[in-house]
């Protein structure tokens, strides 16, 4: 399963195992149970670059997307709720 969000500059998205739904809150929490693409939309539309690639050089960034993603999440009465992909902003 695939969660996103945008912010309107980042765009951070976490792939998991559907019986493997985590609500991450360290930079390592982050990387050790997902798969995770973190890209830079202004300088990088293509999304070409994964940041979370480097996560000492983007762990602000890592930290502040999913942070929003995880309210988004929350937002939803159950994970049953939870589409496979869940967007926002775009």
């Amino acid at each position: 399963m695939a969660a996103h969000d945008r912010d309107g500059r980042y765009k951070l998205a976490r792939y998991y195992a559907p019986a493997a739904f985590n609500s991450p809150q360290t930079p390592e929490e982050i990387l050790q149970n997902n798969d995770v693409q973190l890209f830079d939309l202004e300088s990088d539309p293509e999304e070409m670059r994964n940041l979370a690639l480097d996560p000492e050089n983007n762990r602000a960034t890592i930290l502040r997307m999913n942070s929003l993603l995880g309210v988004c999440l929350s937002s939803h009465h159950s994970r049953a709720q939870l589409v496979a992909t869940h967007a926002i902003g775009g």
